[in-house]
């Protein structure tokens, strides 16, 4: 991320080889090429850097799923300006926290911690919503390419109402374009799953119609 010019080589290595382990794998494994690019690699460098990591995939692995997403984290707003290569099987793909002061309040590892006690469900929430969606909307329109929610979820120590709140805001909106996602987490943070007794939060099973 610091320097992609210098490490440019090295990772269309990294993917020749993970390819080439792979390769015999069927067609459930996909493959996805960076999780949430940032710093200095932005999508100016990641067109050219994707393209050539799968050139080397295609050789071995000519039609396997690949998932590609954009500069600053995958953002919703990385989509604008996100040129992925020309390949049918290639998946572009977003990751969505917002608004972020309310999924990650209180959340430990950002910096500075977020203020606790945001709730969601405002005109404006809804408003930030819908307008999100259309970014999404467009960038398939512009691309003629699916999109994945790769990524989208609230911090536990936010009330489990208010998580399931959002959980089920979000998941319907981009249905209603044609887009699936994946929440975070399973067990680790975010959790849809007590790790002490293995149960499910059925509530939030509930919010994204499982």
């Amino acid at each position: 991320m610091a320097n992609p010019a210098a490490e440019h080589d090295r990772f269309v290595a990294l993917w020749k080889q993970v390819a080439e382990r792979f390769q015999g794998k069927d067609g459930e494994v996909w493959f996805e090429l960076m999780n949430e690019p940032y710093g200095n690699l932005t999508n100016a460098q990641l067109t050219g850097l994707y393209a050539d990591a799968l050139a080397q995939i295609r050789t071995t692995n000519p039609t396997r799923a690949v998932v590609v997403g954009g500069q600053s984290y995958s953002g919703i707003n990385s989509l604008a300006t996100f040129e992925a290569p020309d390949d049918p099987n290639l998946i572009a793909t977003f990751h969505y926290y917002d608004p972020f002061n309310f999924t990650h309040q209180g959340a430990p590892w950002i910096t500075p911690v977020q203020p606790t006690g945001v709730t969601y469900g405002s005109a404006a929430d809804a408003s930030q919503l819908a307008a999100d969606v259309q970014k999404a909307r467009d960038y398939m329109a512009r691309t003629g390419r699916p999109l994945f929610l790769g990524e989208y979820g609230v911090y536990e120590g936010v009330p489990l109402a208010q998580r399931a709140a959002y959980y089920e805001a979000v998941t319907d909106a981009f249905h209603a374009a044609d887009i699936d996602g994946c929440v975070w987490g399973y067990q680790n943070t975010m959790p849809f799953r007590d790790y002490a007794t293995g149960d499910w939060y059925d509530v939030l099973l509930d919010a994204i119609g499982l």
